[in-house]
């Protein structure tokens, strides 16, 4: 059986789809490169994960709070059970599995890394990621100093992001983020308009006509943004093109 690959990739439409306060982290249109570094033995074994029949995507990087994932999708022409014995057994990096029908997570972790494969069930077999996140001490301490330095001037007070990755789309930079803001839906939105406008942004959603939220645009730069109402506060979801 030849295998049919079909990297499922949401690009920009993947933002109306995750408006269940999901964005898949591990889903994007793009990412940074992964820096050609011989001797990040993670990403080394990323490259160097041996599963025969399995058809590989080049390596991709991307970073949460400035954290480094490096992640690798495939296609295979096995069920989803098999794909994942034959991951889990010729790999030895999980140690744990999350099964359903369709869908199999395995997960490991090692002192420097924690390691996370999704298989699911396509009409030709299974296809899927396997992802490793850099769990090395200077990695996270320059996540805790340079959060505070992700937030947003324009995003109204008091306010947590609450996620933040960097990616490339079309050759553009785009930060995608995720806020908790201590305020109601309405005023979220007013406040968000007057700061924006303050700061020299048109909104042109009349124009653009986004499935959700707003857009607004300051020469080269995008904004898409969506706010929903949680339990005594709003979420805001941002798209920053820059």
């Amino acid at each position: 059986m030849n295998t049919r690959i079909e990297w499922r990739v949401q690009g920009r439409a993947q933002w109306a789809g995750c408006l269940g306060f999901v964005i898949c982290p591990m889903i994007g249109s793009g990412f940074f490169p992964a820096p050609a570094l011989a001797d990040n033995p993670i990403r080394n074994q990323v490259l160097q994960i041996e599963a025969p029949g399995f058809v590989w995507s080049e390596l991709q990087e991307l970073k949460l709070f400035e954290v480094p994932v490096y992640l690798r999708r495939f296609a295979v022409a096995a069920p989803v059970d098999v794909a994942a014995r034959i991951l889990a057994g010729n790999t030895r990096l999980f140690q744990e599995t999350q099964a359903s029908r369709q869908k199999i997570i395995l997960s490991g972790a090692r002192a420097d890394s924690h390691w996370v494969a999704e298989i699911a069930a396509t009409q030709d077999g299974a296809q899927g990621s396997v992802s490793a996140l850099s769990l090395r001490l200077g990695h996270l301490n320059k996540a805790l100093s340079r959060r505070s330095k992700l937030l947003a001037s324009w995003v109204p007070q008091p306010a947590q992001l609450r996620f933040s990755e960097m990616s490339v789309v079309d050759g553009q930079a785009l930060r995608q983020q995720i806020y908790l803001v201590a305020r109601p839906l309405d005023e979220l939105n007013a406040q968000l308009r007057e700061h924006l406008q303050a700061l020299g942004w048109r909104d042109v959603s009349a124009d653009e006509r986004p499935p959700a939220g707003r857009v607004w645009r300051l020469n080269r730069e995008r904004l898409v943004l969506v706010s929903a109402a949680t339990a005594g506060a709003s979420t805001l979801f941002v798209q920053h093109f820059q």
